[in-house]
């Protein structure tokens, strides 16, 4: 098979045959309905981008969220496999489980739809939020808010 452009062109796919069994297509259905928030996705950048476990004060003050959100969207992530929380105090970490491998090709799709965006707000402020940190500990809790005007 050759690409054409990223794209194999109609005469050299093959044609869907049924062979794909139902849990395979029913697994990967989950999956891509779990990549297909926005919340959800900036969660999973924001965990490539800081590339350690990190806590949901520190997703929730880089994301510019309600704390509700972002562990709403933490918990369909770790529902569907892509996402593991480990306890380590009074704080649970969050960060990519890696041990599937359809998660590497996740984490491979989504750094390379976001290098463009490697100096995003989202990727930046991860980074400031990141190096609050006393060792490997998050100790700040959520930053104040300053209400809007």
């Amino acid at each position: 098979m050759s690409e054409k452009g990223n794209r194999l062109t109609r005469s050299e796919s093959a044609p869907y045959d049924g062979t794909v069994n139902s849990a395979c297509l029913s697994e990967t259905a989950i999956l891509f309905k779990a990549l297909s928030d926005e919340t959800r996705l900036r969660v999973l950048h924001i965990l490539i981008v800081a590339g350690m476990p990190v806590c949901v004060c520190e997703i929730t003050d880089a994301l510019e969220l309600p704390q509700y959100q972002v562990s709403k969207a933490l918990s369909h992530l770790k529902t569907v496999g892509l996402v593991e929380a480990t306890r380590k105090g009074t704080w649970v970490y969050h960060a990519i489980d890696t041990n599937a491998g359809v998660n590497r090709d996740v984490v491979k799709i989504i750094e390379t739809r976001f290098a463009s965006d490697a100096e995003c707000p989202d990727a930046r402020r991860i980074r400031e939020r990141l190096k609050l940190r006393q060792g490997d500990t998050c100790v700040v809790g959520f930053a104040e808010r300053r209400p809007s005007s």
